[in-house]
């Protein structure tokens, strides 16, 4: 697949990708809540503060990943942008890598 065609692809993802905001939007709502109304224990509140902030750290690096995306719409572009891309790229390697271990297990349960 050529670069203009999986850019393209990607950039049509976008709704996806707001929807996913909303929803971490959402369970950062709901847990700022529960944690307000409710007693959660420290080991809890831990492990779902470093879950959430994995969420928004994979988000920014989405983010940026899609504003370079859209910029990149000639070969010209494409050529500036590479070594920001490359950036980008990593910190979102590194931002999927810590949202795979920031699960909460069954710290929460039964609390």
């Amino acid at each position: 697949m050529a670069f203009k065609e999986c850019r393209e692809r990607i950039l049509a993802a976008k709704p996806a990708l707001d929807d996913l905001h909303e929803r971490v939007q959402g369970l950062n709502a709901a847990w700022s809540k529960e944690t307000s109304e409710r007693s959660v224990p420290t080991e809890c509140r831990t492990k779902m503060a470093d879950f959430l902030l994995a969420y928004d750290q994979y988000l920014t690096a989405e983010d940026k990943i899609f504003a370079l995306l859209q910029s990149m719409d000639s070969p010209q572009r494409v050529r500036e942008s590479k070594s920001s891309f490359d950036e980008a790229a990593n910190q979102e390697d590194v931002a999927v890598n810590a949202l795979h271990q920031a699960g909460v297990g069954n710290v929460c349960d039964g609390y």
